[in-house]
Order: structure tokens, then C-alpha cells, then sequence
């Protein structure tokens, strides 16, 4: 009952409840408003333009739209995660809604099956730690990404591979590519099983005359699209042998993979994932020499975090 009646104006969030209201600024507490498991609605206002936004179950995972009735019609654009939950975010679609030429005719909201104004961009999960260290690393690696369509993080098993791609696939999403997908293998056993792990990941669906790699091609095909394949070390063969079909027929498709060993294809950029920088050995160091030591840093900014969740 009290979200039902939350609405946003000016950048506050109202939420009424027991005949009592409660204000908060849209920021970090209002992230973890959003994220709340009996949040599913609010209302968000702007300058004479106006939304219900909804959280919904697309794919195995949740995301907000907005919707407006507009000349007898019920419009529908997507708005995302939590995490994109912005002021400007919510501003931008409200105007979208508001002035803009929705769409009509198939792409008109409909009661026996509501169509979407656009997808999801990306599957990423919401990181609940910081991402400390590794500095240079992404400044690295986003260099090699954006000239090389296939890179392969490699490693030791906990050295940080997995968490070092999220965090250089989120900044493709923050740089307007037109999808992120993640693909996570770490769990599926048998190899023959990938494209289709990967179809699902995407949400593209195998068409009833055409094989599921033809149904990737296409689906992939649209625009700058990077694929995170996560943990490939025991599905090596047919993670390369996929890799090699995809890049072969989708001219904006980068890969970014994590492996303990390389996927061995021509072009392949495999790049061996450091350890994180300790304390020297020997003599004492100071205490600001540690506090800019990584492996330090990680170490306090964790238990700093588990001390305040107890």
C-alpha cells in the first residue's frame, strides 16, 4: 500500500504510509528504496509531464518501465535497472512520453499483449561491493577492447577475472553500446549446450525455420553489441568455435572473455589478469604507504562493509 502511493517531484521521493509521509531525495537511499523486494511501483512528475513506472520480470531478471496514456493509447518505454534509476533518466523518458511521437499501430500498448518501446540494453547484475584497485589495469584494457573484438581475460581461479569484466562491461553500457550481455558458463557442463546459453542470455529465441546460430547472427548483428563469456575454461572448444562464427558474421560484435586459459582464436587478445598489488616485505611501512596499497584498501573497504551489515 505505501509504494503504491510513492511518487517522485523535484527530485524527492514521497512515500505516504499510515497517514504519515516520508521524503527522500533521489540518490543512494533511493537506490536502495528501488531495491526493496515490495517495491513495484511509483508515480514520477516533471514539469507537466507524468509516469507510472513499474518493476517487472523480463528474462530471469527485474526491470523498471513507465507507462502514459496518451490520446486513448497506453505507451510503454523502458527505463532499466535500478541502478539507472537516474533524476536525468526519469526526466529524459517523462519528455519522451510526453512530446514525443509514440509509437502506434503493432507498437502501440495493447491489453491482449503489450509490446515494449525498446529492450533491455543489458543483463549486468547491480555490484553491492565497491571496485577497488585494478586502476590502470581498466584503463588497459579498455584500450584493447575498443581496438581488438575478442579479448580474453586469463588467470588463476579467484584472481578477480569475473569481477574486472563486469566492471569494464559496465562501462560499455554507460558509453551508449547498444547492448551488454552476460553470459555466465560456469554452472552448464555440457558444451553442446552454449549457443543456446547464450540465446537465452540475449533473449533472442531460435526461429522454427532457421537454426539457433542463424537466429544469433541476426540477433547480434544490431548495432555495438559486447558479449561477456564468463568462465570458459571447461567449455574452451566450443566457447572458440562459437566466438569464431559470431565475429565472422557480426560486424559491430565485441567478445570479452574469461578463462584460465586462452580460447585460441586468430585475433584472440588474451591478457593475463594480475594479482592484486601487497605491502612490500621488509621494513615497516607507514600507514599512508598501506592505505594506497590495493590489496590493503580491498581488504579494509570489506571489512568496513561486513562490520555495518552485522
Amino acid at each position: 500500500m505505501a509504494h503504491a502511493t510513492a511518487s517522485v517531484q523535484n527530485g524527492v521521493l514521497t512515500v505516504e504510509a499510515f497517514a504519515s509521509e516520508r521524503f527522500l531525495a533521489v540518490g543512494s537511499a533511493w537506490l536502495e528504496w528501488l531495491e526493496q523486494p515490495d517495491t513495484t511501483a511509483f508515480r514520477f512528475h516533471e514539469a507537466g509531464t507524468r509516469f507510472t513506472a513499474r518493476r517487472e520480470l523480463q528474462r530471469g531478471r527485474r526491470y523498471w518501465y513507465a507507462y502514459r496514456r496518451r490520446g486513448g493509447k497506453l505507451h510503454k518505454a523502458y527505463l532499466g535497472r535500478s541502478s539507472d534509476l537516474t533524476l536525468e533518466r526519469l526526466s529524459e523518458v517523462a519528455r519522451r512520453l510526453d512530446g514525443a511521437v509514440m509509437p502506434t499501430g503493432d507498437h502501440a500498448l495493447r491489453d491482449s499483449g503489450p509490446l515494449t518501446e525498446e529492450q533491455p540494453r543489458h543483463n549486468l547484475p547491480g555490484q553491492i561491493s565497491s571496485f577497488l584497485g585494478r586502476d590502470a589495469e581498466l584503463v588497459e584494457l579498455q584500450r584493447l577492447l575498443q581496438r581488438n573484438r575478442l579479448v580474453t581475460l586469463t588467470g588463476a581461479g579467484g584472481v578477480g577475472k569475473t569481477r574486472l569484466a563486469l566492471e569494464l562491461a559496465s562501462g560499455f553500457v554507460a558509453n551508449a553500446a547498444d547492448a551488454v550481455w552476460l553470459v555466465e558458463l560456469a554452472s552448464l557442463a555440457d558444451p553442446a549446450l552454449v549457443p543456446e546459453v547464450v540465446a537465452q542470455a540475449a533473449g533472442i529465441r531460435e526461429e522454427p525455420s532457421r537454426s539457433l546460430l542463424a537466429s544469433l547472427r541476426t540477433g547480434l548483428s544490431a548495432g555495438r553489441v559486447l558479449l561477456l563469456l564468463d568462465n570458459c575454461e571447461h567449455l574452451v572448444d566450443a566457447c572458440a568455435q562459437l566466438a569464431q562464427h559470431l565475429l565472422r558474421d557480426c560486424p559491430g560484435l565485441k567478445i570479452l572473455a574469461t578463462s584460465r586459459e586462452p580460447l585460441g582464436v586468430t585475433g584472440e587478445i588474451a591478457w593475463r589478469v594480475p594479482s592484486l598489488q601487497v605491502a612490500p616485505e621488509g621494513d615497516r611501512a607507514s600507514l599512508d604507504d598501506l592505505a594506497g596499497v590495493e590489496a590493503v584498501r580491498l581488504f579494509v573497504d570489506r571489512g568496513w562493509t561486513a562490520a555495518h551489515e552485522s
